[in-house]
């Protein structure tokens, strides 16, 4: 497997690179590569990294047979400026800061549930690309959620705005085509599908055993498709199921890369995760039953006619009726439902993609695209975003990955990113091996010694835990052991024979400004927010307290502790410093305070524990550290 040799200069095909990394959609992006090849105007090759391909190669082998490859190294990435743009799938692991600068990156989402928001900010999108083919007609987003949040000293992209181009899916395209050319009485499955166990809620994976179980006796005449995650096969439980269901000859354990042609035969599809739009409903016109363990679920999205829902206990009889009903499942339905959900393009997503990629390639837009513009940001902004995102608490591997490769992967930006990756509260196996593989680039560093007395504070609090985590994954066959694990424990075992065990994290509270890092200990104040942390703040400031906001709590005798509460939009009427009484929600706060209600009050978050005060003050400010570029 070897690198595509270039065109003549005579070739006046667009050169399209699409990204192939071994992933859950790898699937469509082998599809996206193949039909993009039929088209005489477009050279299309799978891009792929030398790093993937000793890692994967075996598996490249075998699924990307027939493609052009372009084969590159991470570290000498300047042979993609062959390419006029690349299609590069979200992830997140990465900020694609290998890609050239002048090459056109578009992002690809990995599903069409998968909101704009998501894919600039979960995703990383508003660092890195410049365009996003966009599935679904989605609300646009207000300015100021992504206004002073995608800086231009930390954007790798050219363009200094992110454009949507109506897209719509390709791997929806060969559902429904898959579902049409099967014959009507073909049509007859059971689909019994299964996200991430971790995503799942707890009690999933305990009763899945009984729910197949329940399925395959109560429907014999049709075959039950029974398809887990691919990183959940080993899983103990899903074995269990295996060798239970083997004994029915209705059974059929769904292990294809794509499950298109296992599902394009179903007449029913079984879940426990609501999904707001899943392909199988899409392209099936088929009902979905959602079996829960509440007799009444609340639903987060609005469904059609052929949703359902019942209880774990009885949904065997509510699935023997809803599987008799007799629902219009034509074509003529399925692209008119599609159309009405606001799908781009339906059947036809590739044509429409080779139609936009004159306009893609000279760097321009459609007047009918959505596009988000970025602003430049000053180093204050993004010293006091990197505040907000450490003290929210929340995830922040978009600000992460792009402060890291601006930082060339100093010690404190590779901290800050085992940071990201533990304080995911699902599909921790997924990302706890990352942090771990991050942190142990901190303790490989040249410069590890500045900041190992932080470094040992976050292994003690949190980088123990979860290096048990990964061993007890190890255990149960459900991981498999690489240079990190053995590395770390290791390097705890040091620490443990040091004294340096895990102990309390818990420190008086402190607020501390969200632009210089300064900590408050005076002075009068107004709280944002009434919870449980504005209790901490009160008996903090005690009568320095001047006034409390929340629009939730307040009317014309609200009081909170004895303080008065008045509606948020009423905070421009006071001088004092802001402290905003939540973590969860601090960096939505300020953006509403600052951009919607242009308040320039001085404002303070709040710090509740050691380690998050520890790193807040490790941080280097970009006003002392870097130039304007």
């Amino acid at each position: 497997m070897g690198v595509l040799f270039p065109s003549s200069s005579n070739d006046t095909r667009h050169k399209i690179g699409v990204l192939l990394t071994y992933s859950a959609i790898s699937n469509h992006l082998i599809f996206l590569i193949q039909s993009l090849e039929s088209y005489k105007q477009v050279e299309c090759s799978a891009v792929i990294s030398q790093e993937d391909m000793d890692k994967h190669g075996e598996w490249l082998a075998d699924n990307a047979q027939g493609l052009h490859k372009f084969v590159f190294s991470k570290k000498a990435n300047d042979a993609l400026s062959y390419f006029d743009a690349l299609i590069l799938p979200e992830s997140n692991v990465t900020s694609y800061h290998f890609i050239p600068s002048d090459v056109i990156r578009i992002g690809l989402p990995h599903g069409t549930d998968v909101a704009v928001y998501a894919t600039l900010f979960n995703y990383g999108g508003g660092f890195c690309f410049d365009y996003i083919l966009s599935s679904i007609e989605q609300p646009l987003l207000p300015e100021s959620v992504y206004k002073n949040t995608f800086p231009k000293l930390l954007r790798t992209q050219q363009s200094s705005s992110v454009t949507l181009v109506p897209f719509g899916s390709p791997k929806l395209d060969v559902f429904v085509n898959t579902v049409f050319n099967n014959k009507a009485d073909s049509k007859t499955s059971i689909i019994y599908h299964l996200s991430l166990l971790s995503i799942e809620e707890s009690w999933v994976e305990e009763r899945m055993l009984e729910v197949l179980g329940k399925l395959l006796i109560s429907f014999p005449d049709r075959v039950v498709i029974y398809r887990v995650h691919h990183l959940d096969r080993e899983n103990p439980t899903v074995k269990a199921c295996l060798e239970m269901a083997s004994r029915y000859n209705n059974f059929h354990f769904s292990t294809d890369d794509s499950y298109v042609d296992d599902y394009s035969h179903g007449a029913m599809m079984v879940l426990h995760r609501e999904y707001e739009s899943h392909l199988f409903e899409l392209a099936t016109g088929a009902p979905t039953l959602l079996v829960t363990n509440l007799s009444q679920p609340k639903l987060k999205f609005a469904h059609s006619e052929r949703y359902f829902s019942a209880p774990v206990d009885q949904f065997i009889n509510v699935a023997l009726k809803v599987i008799e009903m007799p629902f219009d499942r034509t074509r003529r339905y399925v692209e008119k439902y599609c159309r009405e959900k606001g799908i781009f393009n339906t059947g036809r997503s590739i044509a429409s993609l080779v139609q936009s990629l004159p306009t893609i390639i000279s760097r321009k837009k459609d007047d009918s695209w959505v596009s988000y513009h970025l602003d430049d940001c000053s180093n204050e902004d993004i010293d006091t975003k990197l505040t907000q995102l450490l003290l929210s608490k929340r995830t922040f591997g978009h600000y992460a990955f792009a402060y890291a490769n601006y930082a060339n992967y100093s010690p404190i930006s590779l901290l800050l990113l085992a940071e990201h990756f533990v304080r995911h509260s699902s599909i921790e196996s997924y990302f706890y091996p990352h942090a771990l593989r991050c942190f142990r680039q901190v303790l490989c560093h040249s410069e590890y010694p500045k900041i190992s007395r932080l470094a040992e504070l976050w292994w003690s609090c949190k980088g123990r835990e979860v290096l048990l985590y990964c061993l007890k994954l190890l255990e149960s066959g459900r991981m498999q052991n690489n240079n990190e694990i053995d590395y770390l424990v290791n390097f705890d075992s040091r620490q443990l024979l040091t004294s340096k065990k895990s102990g309390s994290n818990n420190c008086a509270i402190k607020t501390v400004h969200l632009g210089n890092r300064t900590f408050l200990s005076e002075g009068e104040v107004v709280v944002v927010g009434v919870t449980e942390l504005t209790k901490l703040i009160i008996e903090l400031f005690g009568i320095h307290v001047v006034a409390v906001f929340d629009d939730v709590c307040a009317d014309s005798h609200s009081k909170f502790m004895n303080k008065p509460v008045y509606p948020l939009s009423d905070i421009v009427k006071f001088s004092q410093n802001i402290v905003i009484g939540t973590q969860n929600g601090l960096v939505t706060m300020a953006n509403k305070l600052t951009l919607e209600l242009g308040v320039n009050n001085e404002m303070y978050g709040v710090i509740d524990d050691l380690l998050l005060e520890e790193m807040i003050s490790a941080l280097p400010k970009f006003n002392d550290t870097y130039r304007d570029q």
